[in-house]
């Protein structure tokens, strides 16, 4: 038991400290991070992640509260991690899908929320959202191999975001789907689990905003001036 619940405790620490450690690289190498606009989602989902956490206790114990808190991080999170994939595919049909399995996905959480009833979380819209987010990173690998910009994929801070993002929902994925399902003391110790995922995943975002601080600028050569000299002789 008290084994248990250190590993809760350890895992609380991890998910509510680890989201700072990608914020502080992002403007600690602000002058390139800046201009990845693409990484702009990804600071702002660790921002919202540490605000979830510092307000969770103070959300109202009435489930229509309660809905409203569950709809919204899963709203943000969905989109967040869309717009960062988005922004670095690079077929324009397949974004165009994405366009429309998201407002479809939207239509549904609206649905949903009005109209469904769970205990403990919104299992179905988690389940499809982590579905959807799966087949929008599998697809960009698939980009990267056929067509990589760069010599080494592990060069890429896209690389590093997109692995964080899969390997926190593919972990989770589970432990969130029968979180209705199982009781409340066993959901406690896997849930500490996914804490564990989403600290890997925030590691990972740090690793990737590191290498693109810490890539050399490229220095572009300097056109040589046109001297036209008078021929007076």
């Amino acid at each position: 038991m008290i084994q248990t619940q250190k590993i809760e405790n350890l895992s609380d620490y991890i998910a509510t400290y680890s989201p700072f450690l990608p914020i502080i690289l992002f403007f600690l190498f602000y002058q390139v991070t800046k201009k990845q606009k693409s990484l702009w989602p990804i600071i702002v989902f660790a921002i919202l992640t540490i605000a979830n956490f510092f307000l969770e206790d103070y959300i109202p114990k009435k489930i229509v509260y309660r809905k409203i808190f569950l709809g919204f991080t899963t709203f943000y999170e969905y989109a967040l991690f869309t717009i960062f994939l988005w922004n670095n595919i690079k077929n324009r049909l397949f974004k165009n899908v994405i366009v429309v399995l998201s407002i479809s996905f939207v239509c549904f959480l609206i649905f949903y929320y009005t109209s469904a009833r769970f205990k403990r979380l919104d299992s179905v819209p988690i389940g499809i959202e982590c579905i959807l987010i799966l087949i929008y990173s599998f697809y960009f690998f698939y980009e990267k191999i056929n067509n990589p910009d760069v010599l080494f994929i592990y060069n890429d801070y896209k690389f590093w975001i997109t692995t964080g993002i899969m390997i926190y929902l593919s972990g989770s994925f589970f432990i969130y789907i029968f979180a209705n399902q199982v009781p409340k003391n066993e959901l406690n110790l896997y849930w500490s689990f996914s804490f564990i995922f989403m600290g890997i995943m925030n590691i990972l975002f740090s690793i990737g905003i590191l290498i693109l601080g810490l890539q050399p600028k490229k220095h572009h050569p300097k056109p040589k001036a046109n001297h036209h000299y008078l021929d007076i002789t």
